[in-house]
Order: structure tokens, then C-alpha cells, then sequence
């Protein structure tokens, strides 16, 4: 998982369901493959690590992660490649020992919204936007007890990164494969 949806991360930033889908559209045009996948969000080609990158949104059942919310899924923003060994060996071994525990994603904001709860006349429009997004906020704790939260509803993807920490702590990986592509020879060959 690359990002959940609904999910107020530690920037309080929201992302609204469906703000990816602009550039997953866009990127996957034409067999034109610019989403990356790196290693700590190193924008040099010295941190890919995955090739044939896809990336999808599906709804996933939240009780997946040991979560009590209204909301019952959440879209998650999912990034499947082949990670390999001849671009970079530790983080191939680190994905097949299972150590790859988060992921986060690199972005550009399109549209974001600041949202507060306040009776403020000054901040009626920030209220309005609370009114409006703050259904869609799965962790509504986090953002009740800090009265704010940034909804934002159109991002541009950039890259998703193996990290040891996500903004988004809901970025886990959810399968491997340890299949050797059939179009490499193996080490003997």
C-alpha cells in the first residue's frame, strides 16, 4: 500500500478518495512509465529499485488493519513492481526477508483544503470545509483533538518509496512473490 485514503497522517494531511486517479490515468497513457518506485524518496536513479511499476486504488476492508471507525473500508492506493536485485541488492533482500514494513508516497498538491472546527466568523470558510470533508476522515480522534486537518482532493503522484517510516502509518506491504522474472537468466546462466 502506498497511501490510504481517509487516513489523517502526521502532516494532518487527508486524502480525499480518488485525488490520484487523474495521474494514474495520465502516467499509464501510451505505456508511458513515470511513477517511480525508490527507496527513501531519492529522486536520483541511483534509488529506483522496481520495474514495470502499476498502480491501482481499490477499497480495502479496515478491521485488515485493527481499526474501530465508522468508515468500514478505506481506498487504498496500491503500487505493485518487480523489484530488482541488480538495481539494488539490499533493499531486493530486504523486500524478500520481509523488513519492507511502510511505504509513502511523493506528491505534488493540485487541491487542498485547509479544514478547522471553529465557530470563528473569521474561519467560516475553513469550517465549511471541516463540514464538508471531515466525513471522509477514518482516524477522526487525530483530527478532533487537533481542530484542523488539510483535505486535499487532487494530488500529482510522483513516486511511492520503501521507507522505515510512513506519513501514513496504514502504507503496509500486503504480498510478495519471490518468482524470478522468466525473461532473466539465472546467476548459473
Amino acid at each position: 500500500i502506498a497511501n490510504m485514503a481517509g487516513w489523517a497522517d502526521s502532516y494532518m494531511d487527508v486524502l480525499i478518495p480518488d485525488c490520484w486517479d487523474r495521474t494514474i490515468k495520465e502516467k499509464g497513457a501510451s505505456n508511458k512509465q513515470l511513477i517511480y518506485h525508490l527507496k527513501n524518496h531519492d529522486y536520483s536513479t541511483d534509488a529506483i529499485i522496481g520495474s514495470r511499476v502499476q498502480m491501482r486504488s481499490e477499497y480495502m476492508d479496515l478491521s485488515t488493519f485493527n481499526i474501530k471507525s465508522d468508515i468500514k473500508q478505506g481506498q487504498a492506493l496500491i503500487g505493485n513492481s518487480i523489484v530488482k536485485k541488480k538495481y539494488d541488492e539490499k533493499c531486493f533482500h530486504l523486500y524478500s526477508d520481509d523488513e519492507i514494513k511502510q511505504h509513502s508516497i511523493g506528491l505534488r498538491y493540485i487541491k487542498i483544503f485547509l479544514c478547522m472546527n471553529s465557530d470563528e466568523e473569521d474561519h467560516s470558510y475553513e469550517k465549511g470545509n471541516w463540514d464538508k470533508y471531515y466525513k471522509y476522515v477514518i482516524n477522526k480522534d487525530t483530527v478532533d483533538s487537533a481542530g484542523f486537518f488539510w483535505a486535499v482532493t487532487e494530488i500529482k503522484l510522483v513516486e511511492y518509496s520503501a521507507v522505515l517510516y510512513g506519513a501514513n502509518e496504514l502504507t503496509t506491504v500486503q504480498e510478495t512473490s519471490k518468482n524470478i522474472e522468466e525473461n532473466e537468466p539465472s546467476k548459473d546462466t
